[in-house]
């Protein structure tokens, strides 16, 4: 409230010159020796911000004494930062805005609304609702930046947005037409999740694509990810139903190799209904460059290993992360905080787990041991019984075998 003037704070119209101000300094981002990452406004203020700017306003109606709403703070802080130039974050305390909260539907607080020209995005409402990670958040919010699909006419072009995002759903149409604009309709409401792009009606790109990325048919999809993994819808998009068969496709392949857990992610990858593969790390070690290193070492391991295996989700997950509220996932899976990061493979019934052990870091070699030995388990009848068990790898051992125990 210090970056607010008296006049604004009582609620009264503010000038035209601190209008200007304020929506300068949304544009810019904090000033570094403010302190303060998240401006607070006003209903006054936050009703001419609305209005007025043109980016990405992320909004979070708040109360003080909302717990929630402290825990949320510092992912908000963190945000903000890394969103600068980009989009806005500014935060309303609810109570003193009653008529802004009728008018968008805000009930509870913590409550978090997505502008842009002066319009709320309302495909983004229900994704933002509830504890997240700024890995998670900031992502999401830029998936609404820009075209809805991007134009594409190149792999360079696909390079770009998988090198951001790490994923894209690239649609390949000759001309204009109900294929094209389903594509464009799904892509209104999955683009927080996923990047779209297109080639359409350009003959020249439509070749390019085509031929680069060895596509069967036309009109077409497809999803790209790093690594130059490709998988193409076989569907028929022209025929009754070829929507919703690409949209169940995209639901299916639309995820980056190596993807993060959060609240935003967590009922997708459930609707998935795969095995998963968890790299877990602790969010304190990333902080640091040592740990930074570690985690990037382990992910780029891992996502050479995903590249041949996109039947498997494998994500990143906090070590603190938890489905039951009781248990983490770290400790469902069988391991323990003593080295991380650290995998663990479990199957979508939850019967058949694989742990790699501790004792060393995460490679691609030990990996691919550990992802064969889960498939090799899952494989097994078994008389319907799953089994749990801790791969110990070694790069260097002399008989090429992996040794594994029942925990």
């Amino acid at each position: 409230r210090g970056l607010l003037p008296p006049r604004a704070r009582r609620g009264l119209t503010p000038t035209l010159a601190f209008l200007a101000a304020l929506l300068a300094s949304l544009a810019l981002g904090p000033s570094p020796c403010a302190g303060l990452k998240v401006l607070e406004l006003n209903a006054t203020t936050l009703d001419q911000a609305i209005e007025k700017h043109k980016k990405l306003l992320l909004v979070e109606f708040f109360s003080p004494d909302c717990a929630h709403c402290q825990r949320l703070e510092p992912v908000l802080e963190a945000a903000a930062d890394e969103l600068v130039g980009k989009a806005s974050v500014v935060k309303i305390d609810s109570r003193n805005a009653h008529h802004l909260n009728q008018k968008y539907a805000v009930r509870q607080t913590p409550t978090m609304v997505l502008f842009r020209g002066g319009h709320e995005i309302a495909e983004a409402r229900e994704d933002l609702q509830g504890f997240r990670t700024t890995d998670s958040l900031v992502p999401f919010v830029l998936g609404f930046r820009g075209p809805t699909v991007a134009k594409v006419g190149s792999r360079a072009d696909v390079d770009e947005i998988l090198a951001d995002r790490g994923v894209a759903v690239c649609g390949v149409f000759t001309s204009e037409g109900a294929p094209s604009e389903s594509f464009r309709d799904l892509a209104r409401r999955l683009r927080g999740h996923i990047p779209f792009a297109a080639s359409v009606a350009d003959a020249e790109g439509v070749r390019l694509l085509s031929e680069t990325y060895g596509l069967r048919g036309l009109p077409t999809i497809f999803v790209a990810k790093r690594h130059n993994y490709t998988v193409e819808f076989h569907g028929n998009l022209e025929a009754e139903g070829g929507a919703a068969e690409a949209e169940a496709f995209i639901e299916r392949h639309g995820f980056p190799l190596v993807g993060n857990l959060s609240a935003l992610t967590y009922a997708r990858y459930l609707a998935r209904g795969s095995d998963r593969a968890y790299l877990f790390y602790d969010p304190g070690q990333r902080e640091t460059a040592e740990g930074a290193a570690a985690f990037s070492s382990a992910e780029r391991a891992l996502g050479r290993v995903a590249a041949s295996h996109d039947d498997v989700s494998f994500i990143a997950v906090s070590s603190v992360a938890t489905e039951n509220g009781r248990t983490t996932l770290l400790q469902d899976s069988g391991l323990t905080e003593l080295r991380l990061p650290a995998l663990a493979l479990v199957s979508s019934d939850a019967k058949t787990s694989v742990a790699l052990c501790q004792l060393g870091e995460v490679t691609e070699e030990a990996a691919s041991e550990a992802l064969d030995e889960f498939l090799r388990l899952r494989g097994e009848a078994m008389d319907g019984q799953g089994r749990h068990v801790c791969l110990a790898f070694q790069s260097d051992r002399a008989d090429g075998e992996a040794g594994s125990s029942d925990p």
